[in-house]
C-alpha cells in the first residue's frame, strides 16, 4: 500500500478495491448457498488475501521497499503459537491453560519487541525508561 501511495499512483487503490469485491461476489456465488455462513466467512477471508497479495504486488512493482520476510515469518509463527494456546483456553478450564493464555501473550509482545525493532532502538527505548523510572 506504501508503494502505490509513495509512487502517487493511488487510481490503484480503486483497482485493487474493485477486484477485491469481484472476488468476493464470485466466491459468495460459489461457497454461500453450500456452506451457509462457513461460506461467507470463506469468501472473505479468500478476497482479504487476494486483496493484500494484489496490493503488494503492485506496490513493489512501482515502489520497491525491502522487506524482511524472515522477521515477518517469525512473528506470524509465534502469532500462531499464542492463538493455539488460547485456543486450548477456551476448551479447559484447567487454571494452567489460564496462565499459559497470559504467559504467551506477554511472551509475544517482548518477543516481537527484540524481533522488530533494531538495536540501537532498543538501547534508546531502555534509557528512556530508565530516565523516567529515576524522576
Amino acid at each position: 500500500m506504501l508503494g502505490i501511495m509513495w509512487s502517487k499512483r493511488t487510481s490503484f487503490n480503486l483497482i485493487t478495491t474493485i477486484s477485491q469485491f469481484l472476488v468476493l461476489l464470485l466466491c459468495n456465488f460459489l461457497f454461500v448457498e453450500t456452506f451457509t455462513i462457513y461460506g461467507t466467512a470463506f469468501s472473505l477471508l479468500v478476497s482479504n488475501i487476494f486483496y493484500i497479495m494484489f496490493t503488494f504486488y503492485l506496490s513493489q512493482r512501482y515502489y520497491p521497499i525491502r522487506v524482511d520476510w524472515a522477521k515477518i515469518m517469525t512473528l506470524f509463527v509465534f502469532a500462531i503459537i499464542v492463538h493455539l494456546s488460547v485456543i486450548l483456553d477456551y476448551y479447559s478450564s484447567d487454571i494452567g491453560f489460564l496462565l499459559l493464555k497470559y504467559v504467551g501473550f506477554f511472551a509475544y509482545v517482548i518477543f516481537s519487541f527484540f524481533v522488530v525493532t533494531q538495536k540501537q532502538d532498543r538501547v534508546w527505548f531502555y534509557s528512556r525508561c530508565k530516565a523516567a523510572i529515576c524522576k
